[in-house]
């Protein structure tokens, strides 16, 4: 995880209720973590976080480093994308309102999100998302998920869904 910009900032604490897998040709993993940010509004102190992620492995390998999240949700998970601007898409508004996309390489990024893929994302808001070339880390929900609820069901769901418009 430590590969992830996500978690530069973060100290990780545990995992739990991992589940690992294959589905239709494409390798996951999601867990529960715990993990410390330094608090927004107090100097010198931590706030606890408690979240389901899933983790996706692209075959190729070949994805840009990336990073997404709804555009009202900067938070201190973001530290270490400070002072890259929002790739924004004229063409797609309904995107670009939506989702904060930043990348160290902008052109390989805008290669990448053609028509298909922000159309996708656009009709599915609230998404939070890092690629480092091989990996995906997808969040869909900002919390930690039931173990009895459908709710890992529609995470390897949507977490499919994503990898087959981005891989």
């Amino acid at each position: 995880l430590g590969r992830f910009k996500f978690f530069q900032n973060t100290r990780l604490h545990k995992a739990k209720n991992l589940l690992a897998g294959e589905s239709e040709g494409i390798q996951y993993i999601i867990c529960d973590l715990y993990f410390t940010v330094p608090d927004q509004h107090k100097k010198n102190k931590v706030s606890g976080r408690h979240r389901t992620l899933m983790i996706l492995e692209s075959p190729e390998g070949n994805l840009p480093p990336f990073a997404m999240r709804p555009s009202s949700k900067f938070t201190r998970e973001m530290e270490g994308y400070r002072g890259m601007e929002d790739i924004d898409f004229q063409i797609h508004t309904v995107f670009s309102n939506q989702y904060r996309l930043m990348s160290e390489d902008e052109p390989a990024v805008r290669n990448l999100f053609e028509a298909q893929i922000l159309d996708y994302f656009s009709q599915n808001p609230g998404l939070t998302l890092e690629a480092n070339g091989r990996f995906i880390f997808l969040l869909h929900h900002p919390q930690l998920l039931e173990a009895t609820s459908t709710q890992y069901e529609d995470l390897l769901k949507k977490g499919k869904e994503v990898a087959k418009v981005l891989f």
